[in-house]
């Protein structure tokens, strides 16, 4: 669970898995109900845009040595999405 504050807003959470790397924090969020190739691009920029951007905030403020890496796993496609 974290929790980040941005102005005045507090976001909190839980980030589905993180992967500590050497350099970096891998950081995934599964999304696992049906969906269809064309609706791929329009998920990708809505959960990066959104959600993600706030993971990847918040994780940089928990790891600040290391680059924060986005990645959305589409298990219905199956499609592993690197933002």
């Amino acid at each position: 669970p974290f929790m980040l504050r941005r102005d005045s807003t507090l976001f909190s959470g839980r980030i589905d898995r993180l992967i500590l790397r050497t350099d970096t924090v891998d950081v995934y969020d599964y999304k696992t109900f049906p969906i269809t190739e064309k609706e791929l691009p329009d998920l990708v920029a809505e959960y990066r845009d959104i959600q993600m951007s706030t993971y990847l905030d918040a994780t940089q403020a928990l790891f600040p040595d290391k680059m924060p890496r986005g990645f959305l796993v589409f298990t219905a496609l199956p499609r592993l999405v690197a933002l």
